[in-house]
């Protein structure tokens, strides 16, 4: 039903809704229509209110389906509809399961009921046997229609096995009347039921083990099958069994030998999830051959132990395999309950090949001396080991006794505590064990931090002789310094830190015991925590003699103020480097009010200190005291400050009398950013943020001052701040060193204020904008106006560098693109979606995406009726010096009903070769679907990846008049591998619906080596002429030259393409075209080379042989006067008209009008807006003078003075050099301007050309020469 009124077969239906109860059982707690419709539905763009009225009055023309409902509240808008008292004259359909239909809600129900029963396996195959004949079996199965109800639960079984036999018998009958008839029947079912969630619509947590139980008795019945039959059906139902991601199995129920065949079906390794594990030692040893397999394991964590009590190891081959079974777990092994001596044996044998890598945790209850030799006794090496308390007990009795020998290398041992805390004597005993076993191991950290030791205890742990890294928690770390202040013994007090580290962050001190450990003569450093230890706030005095011993954690501004006047207090300039170091080299005064001593102590720190990080944030300074700080900063590697501070140290920069060195030092602390945002107020709570800042001209002043001292570029942060026009302005000259992040209300000011009355002043403008802006202008929902827009147009045409341009969400309407749409041509990626758009203007993009291969991507919208939402248009373009073409959901072609959404074809560019005048296109195909050429509107229907191979011949017309026949398209002569392409879709020019309806009007001619014969439509659309690909060759679509279409409309298009000017006579000629709209542009521009295509709306309506008129009424001459439109179809595209023009016309108005003097196409063209070159054919003078500057640019300062030094010397023409004088003080602007002065523009470029040569910049001679051009 939903087909029908998708392909409006029903015309009386104007309004259809289709909910998926199961999928959203929420909406049957939405109490309003409006909700219900828009929530699920997407709102229109506009006029809603209106929609719904609409629906209400003519409810007689609304479908709504409730597909799947079970229980309905009595309050839900649902209920009302079923109930018919909200819009009881609509449609409503409604699916359930019969113990639903007894329901209140639904009794009494007026309605027609259908039941719809599933069959049995008799059942099926009486019905297949008595009402289809064997011919119409195969039409069944490749009817996709049928087979898309795999993707509905119409059918539901109640015993799992009846569901299994079902499918079984599919399968098999497909099998066997695939080898009776040779034809790929189970190949396409297989297709249909390539789905992630098969056999399931959807799929939860509850059913990915039943569809791993599913699949995998499917396996086996069809395992069963093929060794009955002898037939190999498996490796046909590939698609069907790769479906789940993580394959979950429980070994204890099933045998590992239907994992194995199902994972041997995966296109690549799998992950697998066990529960279980059989002790049979044949299925352990089947689900190791699996391993190979899989990639990643997921099961119980005694797994590998339980494999290996079921099997021996006998051979090197199969620890080795045991090995990858380790290795897929992560080398995670855990050996725990009753260890026997089998267990151990194979254990041993592996940590024999991978011990260092494995992290062992070794908590059995009960383990023999046997054994834990066996397990020790070929293991060197491990990368962990986890013991219990009782197992540490054991192996240390063992180890001294020599019945376990092991000279164990261990990176990290650790103690596994007891779910009960034990006592202090069990501990005790334990780290004994821990200190006896160190003896005889080589350990290098052991971990106790999941234990309370005493302290005690760890004594012997220190006394350890050897290289060793000892954890504690942090209650032991504690308790163990207490007993070592309290025993003062210093050489136990260096073992601890050797053993233990400095780093007390952890722990609460008091002054004694920190001064004892400061005295001790170790090269540790002590850490300290100053948020727990509050009472070192007040010790700074005490604190500096060891200012070399000590690191400051978390130190409060107020620390950092007392100590650094402590060591101004004292002159004690030798000790800043220790507090630097102490506090990280962080000065952190945020928040702080300073008076002149904190300004005094604090340049005191700066003047001896070196590399430091100087926190400012919200700190009131004095004036005096900014203005010394900012002569400091020679010292400071970063500067952090809020944007009020920032202002005061921008504006002292500016007043000082070394501005360049003060300016350098600024911008290098603060990693070349001036942000003047509300960023460093992000924490500060919603209302507490500030108002926006207010930039005065001072302000702005001072800020470009700065900015012309940087040596690179600057971001310069604006964002949260208001700043009028007259004050923007000033930052003009020196955006083009800064990298400009504006809020989109000052990046629409900074816009406006690109037009100024000097076209070269407006060209400059632009260009420092755009390579502020990164060439990427993001206007994104903001109101256009005609003002912006126009803005916008001078923009693009003053610059070259714009790569990306966002106007989504900017109210654009047709009126308002019109001046903007013949400049978009300059970007690569433009986004125009979310706008008031139409067809017209969508058409013209379209146009200009074909002809320009420079875009990258265009995102915008076609409204096709008014009943359909706008979508979204994406089209990525691929060049011909791309390799490979891209593919992008494309805009919906007319012959594809977008409510179809499995029809709704791929748009896409191919890549494009122009060899000796002969456009070839090629695309690589990523799969089957439908694919749309944006370029020459083929459409090719694909049954599998592969290489499209096309181009455009010339017709015979010799051979089609014989045949009665005449050329209505391109030839077009197609390659691609055997039966790749299923059906192609040629486009047609015819415009009537008659016409369309003639049969045998139009037919496709297929020409082969030896003959040409003519295919019937399978379909003809508004758009396209399908037919079904017999054999790839050359196709061209035709017409029957007896029925004609002498007085019918076609669809034509109006090409104009503007010559370069002619310079001896003042002159240019636009060429005009009138041609079918079905030749593809690519093929008629190559004949217009070098002129340029003007971008406008094209389409018309003509009529064969009709005599057509242009007028320009600044046209010099028009030749000829009238033309008839013919309905060729190359090779070559003469223009139809030849308008001469005076030279430097800049726009002009064409009207196209028939015989009877109705006009039948006009537009006003900018030829401005096109014209790439000059009066001589070069890029204008202008334009080089701006560009020249840029290039001067990318030289840093030394290799700028060489450049000019070179100029001083440079003669060329017999043009004496620049003088001296001239070019002492000149910046880059000035330089450009005296070489133009000089030289003129063309000796300017020679002549930069030759010194960027002399100075080794042949990447800017490079960048030079394309002003040449």
């Amino acid at each position: 039903m939903l087909k029908l009124w998708s392909e409006k077969d029903n015309k009386d239906l104007d309004y259809m809704f289709y909910f998926d109860m199961r999928e959203t059982p929420n909406i049957t707690e939405v109490h309003k229509l409006e909700d219900l419709l828009f929530s699920v539905f997407n709102e229109p763009d506009e006029g809603k209110d209106k929609v719904l009225e609409d629906i209400k009055n003519n409810a007689d023309n609304v479908t709504i389906i409730f597909d799947g409902v079970t229980d309905i509240p009595s309050t839900s808008v649902v209920f009302k509809l079923i109930q018919k008292t909200l819009l009881p004259e609509a449609k409503i359909i409604i699916t359930c399961r019969p113990e639903v239909e007894s329901a209140d809600f639904l009794l009494g129900w007026d309605c027609l009921r259908v039941e719809v029963k599933g069959f049995s396996e008799q059942g099926i195959r009486e019905y297949l046997s008595k009402y289809l004949s064997e011919e119409h079996f195969n039409k069944v199965l490749c009817n996709l229609e049928l087979f898309s109800l795999c993707h509905v639960p119409i059918v539901d079984f109640e015993d799992p096995d009846e569901e299994i036999r079902f499918f079984v018998n599919l399968f098999c009958a497909a099998a066997e009347r695939e080898q009776q008839t040779g034809e790929k029947i189970l190949e396409l079912l297989s297709s249909v039921c390539r789905f992630d969630t098969f056999p399931f619509v959807a799929i939860d947590d509850d059913l990915e083990k039943y569809q791993c139980d599913f699949l995998l008795d499917l396996c086996s019945h069809m395992k069963d099958y093929e060794t009955k039959t002898g037939l190999s059906v498996l490796p046909s139902l590939q698609s069907v069994f790769s479906a789940p991601a993580v394959w979950s199995i429980n070994l204890s129920e099933r045998k590992t030998s239907i994992l194995l065949e199902v994972l041997k079906l995966q296109p690549e390794k799998k992950q697998v999830e066990l529960t279980g594990c059989s002790h049979e030692e044949s299925e352990v040893r089947s689900f190791l051959q699996c391993l190979p397999y899989i990639s990643q394991l997921s099961c119980d964590p005694d797994f590998f132990q339980r494999v290996c009590t079921s099997i021996s190891v006998r051979s090197r081959e199969e620890a080795q395999q045991l090995e990858s079974l380790l290795q897929l777990l992560g080398f995670q092994l855990l050996l725990t309950g009753e260890l026997h001596r089998k267990s151990c044996w194979s254990v041993g044998r592996v940590l024999r090949l991978c011990g260092s890598k494995v992290d062992l945790i070794l908590t059995p209850s009960k383990m023999s001396a046997r054994g834990a030799a066996l397990l020790f006794r070929h293991t060197t090496q491990l990368h962990s080991l986890r013991l219990s308390i009782d197992m540490s007990l054991l192996l240390f009795q063992w180890v001294r006794r020599g019945r376990v020998v092991c000279p164990l290398a261990v990176e990290e041992l650790s103690l596994v505590p007891k779910k009960a805390r034990p006592s202090q004597r069990v501990m005790l005993r334990a780290v004994s064990s821990l200190a006896s076993l160190l003896r005889h191991w080589t350990v290098g950290q052991l971990d106790l931090t999941e234990s309370c030791i005493p302290a005690q205890g760890l004594i012997t742990l220190l006394l350890h002789d050897g290289p060793l890294t000892v954890k504690l928690s942090e209650e032991s770390f504690q308790q163990l310094l207490c007993l070592l202040h309290e025993i003062q013994d210093k050489d136990l007090t260096l073992s601890f830190f050797s053993k233990v580290g400095g780093d007390l962050t952890s722990c609460c001190l008091n002054w004694e015991l920190l001064h004892y450990l400061l005295q001790q003569a170790s090269a540790q450093t002590i850490t300290v925590n100053l948020r727990k230890n509050l009472f070192l706030q007040e010790e700074t005095t005490r604190l500096l003699p060891f200012l070399d011993r000590i690191v400051f954690k978390r130190p409060s501004p107020s620390f950092v103020m007392s100590s650094i006047r402590e060591l101004y207090r004292a002159h004690d300039s030798h000790a800043v480097p220790s507090l630097l170091r102490s506090l990280g080299h962080v000065i952190n005064l945020s928040c702080r009010e300073l008076d002149s001593v904190d300004c005094a102590a604090l340049i005191f720190i700066l003047k001896h200190g070196d590399g430091v990080k100087l926190n400012l944030l919200w700190t009131s300074i004095p004036a005096e005291g900014a203005e010394s700080i900012l002569f400091m900063l020679d010292n400071v590697s970063h500067l952090s400050v809020d944007r009020n501070q920032l202002l005061r140290f921008i504006h002292c920069c500016a007043a000082c009398d070394v501005q360049q060195e003060a300016a350098s030092g600024l911008l290098r602390t603060l990693q070349h950013s001036l942000d003047l945002s509300c960023s460093s107020c992000v924490e500060l709570p919603e209302e507490d943020q500030p108002e926006p800042l207010s930039l005065t001209a001072d302000d702005c002043r001072a800020v470009s001052t700065i900015l012309t001292h940087s040596s690179q570029d600057t971001q310069l942060d604006l964002r949260d701040c208001e700043v009028e026009d007259s004050v923007l302005d000033l930052l003009f000259p020196v955006l083009h060193r800064v990298r400009l992040r504006v809020s989109k209300t000052v990046l629409l000011q900074l816009l406006s204020l690109v037009p100024v009355n000097s076209e070269r002043d407006t060209v400059r403008r632009a260009v420092s904008l755009c390579r502020a802006l990164g060439g990427e202008l993001d206007l994104s929902h903001s109101t256009l106006d005609q003002r912006a827009c126009g803005s916008l147009v001078q923009m693009l045409d003053s610059c070259e560098g714009l790569t990306e341009l966002d106007l989504s969400h900017c109210q654009l309407t047709d009126q308002l693109l019109l001046p903007l749409i013949t400049h978009l041509h300059k970007v690569q990626v433009l986004d125009l979606s979310h706008n008031q758009i139409t067809d017209a203007s969508t058409d013209v993009l379209l146009q200009l995406l074909s002809i320009n291969p420079s875009i990258d991507c265009v995102r915008s919208e076609e409204e096709q009726t008014k009943e359909l939402e706008v979508e979204m248009l994406e089209i990525q373009a691929a060049a011909s010096s791309i390799d490979d073409s891209e593919v992008k959901p494309g805009p919906t072609t007319p012959d594809i009903n977008p409510k179809d959404v499995k029809k709704l074809p791929s748009s896409f560019i191919p890549e494009v070769k122009n060899e000796c005048a002969q456009i070839s296109y090629r695309f690589k195909c990523p799969g089957s679907g439908l694919f749309h050429c944006i370029l020459t509107g083929l459409v090719f229907d694909m049954t599998r990846e592969a290489e499209l191979l096309y181009k455009i011949i010339q017709w015979d017309e010799s051979v089609l008049q014989p045949a009665g026949k005449m050329a209505a398209g391109p030839l077009f002569d197609i390659k691609c591998c055997e039966d790749a392409v299923r059906q192609l879709h040629f486009p047609h020019c015819v415009k009537t619906q008659e016409a369309l309806l003639s049969d045998g009007l139009l037919s496709v001619a297929h020409f082969t080596d030896d003959a040409m014969s003519f295919i019937k439509p399978l379909k003809i659309t508004d758009t396209h002429v399908i037919v079904d690909n017999p054999h790839l060759s050359a196709f061209g679509l035709v017409l029957d030259f007896l029925m004609g279409i002498w007085n019918k409309q076609v669809k034509g298009q109006v090409l104009l393409f503007l010559s370069p000017p002619n310079h001896a006579k003042q002159t240019q000629n636009i060429n005009v075209l009138l041609l079918p709209r079905n030749i593809p542009m690519t093929e008629v521009s190559k004949h217009h080379q070098p002129s340029h295509f003007i971008l406008v709306p094209s389409a018309c309506n003509l009529i064969k042989n009709t005599t057509y008129t242009v007028h320009c009424p600044v046209a010099n001459k028009i030749q000829p006067k009238r033309a008839e439109f013919d309905m060729e179809f190359g090779p070559n595209y003469s223009p139809t008209f030849v308008i001469r023009l005076p030279m430097n016309t800049d726009e002009v108005t064409l009207t196209i009008r028939d015989q009877t003097d109705t006009e039948v196409w006009e537009h006003e063209a900018d030829l401005t807006d096109h014209l790439p070159f000059s009066a001589d054919g070069r890029i204008p003078a202008e334009k080089i003078i701006v560009m020249l500057p840029d290039i001067l640019e990318d030289l840093n300062d030394e290799e700028f003075k060489k450049f000019k030094w070179h100029l001083k010397t440079e003669v060329w023409n017999n043009i004496s050099p620049i003088k001296e004088n001239y070019l002492s003080k000149a910046d880059r602007n000035d330089t450009v301007d005296l070489m133009v002065q000089t030289y003129e523009i063309t000796g300017a470029v020679q002549v930069m050309e030759n010194i960027l040569k002399m100075i080794c910049r042949n990447d800017l001679v490079k960048k030079l020469s394309t002003l040449r051009h």
